[in-house]
């Protein structure tokens, strides 16, 4: 980013003069502020699956002072660092963007897929009496299609590497979930995904009242 080729600087410092420090500036702040949402969005996230018995309860552990829990932040703090620095160092910090920027694309893409998915079969089968065929069929059938157009965009051409590495990896990701779930289902603990489904269930309804 500090390099003089860098063309949104080059572009700044025409446009600007000495003011172009302020393009630097706001990218900085940008990025700290992405940086903040996305940790904090994903102690959270660390945070609730403890909290329903997916992850272990130590995660759900709450500050005294503070009431945020603690053991997840530092988790997550680990976890960024690690990768972050490590595959920083072992690829390049541009490298490294590209290839986790795809990496999360297509993961999303999984993700809100399935959400959508969830919605059309809760309104269809459990919640009829709400089922509206625009908000719950249509609305999330192009959504997903949406989705899945930015995943082809992604991939054709095929990308050079590391990025062509990305579904590979999302692949393999979701294959070590969905092989987690078919051994908690064979062993007969499921206990944890009714519990997450309970409290979903909770509060939508409370939303509704």
């Amino acid at each position: 980013m500090g390099s003089v080729e860098n063309p949104t600087f080059i572009l700044a410092k025409r446009l600007w003069g000495h003011a172009w420090i302020m393009v630097l500036l706001a990218l900085l702040n940008s990025m700290l502020a992405v940086a903040i949402a996305t940790n904090n969005g994903a102690t959270r996230v660390w945070f609730a699956m403890a909290r329903s018995g997916s992850l272990p309860q130590s995660l759900a552990k709450v500050h005294p002072r503070f009431q945020t829990p603690v053991n997840a932040v530092i988790l997550q703090a680990v976890v960024t660092l690690t990768v972050g620095l490590g595959l920083g160092a072992w690829i390049g910090p541009d490298k490294e963007f590209e290839l986790m920027g795809a990496v999360v694309t297509f993961a999303l893409i999984f993700i809100y897929s399935a959400g959508n998915l969830g919605v059309f079969l809760l309104y269809s089968r459990e919640r009829t009496e709400d089922f509206h065929w625009i908000l719950h069929a249509v609305f999330p059938l192009l959504g997903t299609l949406a989705l899945f157009f930015v995943g082809y965009s992604s991939l054709a051409p095929w990308p050079t590497p590391p990025v062509a590495y990305a579904p590979w990896m999302v692949g393999i990701w979701l294959g070590a979930g969905i092989a987690v779930l078919l051994v908690m289902r064979l062993t007969g603990r499921e206990q944890w995904m009714l519990k997450a489904g309970s409290i979903t269930q909770d509060r939508a309804d409370h939303l509704k009242q």
